[in-house]
């Protein structure tokens, strides 16, 4: 085993990983007309997984704002990947739903895409991508802030998101 592994790390994103299985599952009848006992069964397992995306983000962030990593290495290595999972998964997407592979609709996947309009679980890359162009700046200001700055800053942003929908 590495030396650099956080072993705890590791344990967490392997039960965000069963936890996002669990909302994939669950999420399979959440449209049901029917609000039976199943329905609601179904629905608190569902909601009862939903902390598994944040702490995907969270490890994510532990991982990425420990390292120095050169701007032309993030773009090349982790974004251009992230992009490219990107197209691919939304072009086997957008040509399963149209049932055929043409290029026509090749064309139009691709302007999809483009446009962010990919299948609902995709929002997770865009996320991503957003979040690994930010790190660099976050970096930056967590190195060279005390901890009190820190705080005020994420308590902030906590005020705003909380106050923003009621403006």
């Amino acid at each position: 085993m590495s030396k650099n592994r956080v072993y705890y790390l590791d344990m967490l994103k392997i039960f965000a990983c069963f936890a996002v299985i669990m909302i994939h599952i669950t999420a399979a009848n959440w449209y049901t007309e029917e609000i039976s006992s199943y329905w609601l069964v179904n629905n608190t397992y569902n909601a009862l997984s939903k902390w598994a995306v944040p702490l995907f983000v969270m490890v994510s962030g532990a991982l990425f704002l420990s390292r120095d990593i050169p701007l032309k290495k993030l773009f090349t290595k982790y974004i251009f990947r992230m992009l490219v999972l990107l197209f691919i998964w939304g072009m086997v997407y957008w040509c399963f739903s149209a049932g055929t592979i043409s290029l026509a609709v090749l064309k139009d996947s691709l302007k999809k895409i483009l446009s962010g309009k990919v299948y609902s679980h995709l929002w997770y890359l865009f996320m991503l991508v957003g979040l690994y162009l930010i790190t660099p700046v976050i970096r930056g200001f967590v190195k060279s802030s005390d901890k009190q700055t820190i705080f005020y800053f994420i308590a902030l942003l906590f005020a705003i998101q909380i106050a923003l929908p009621y403006a």
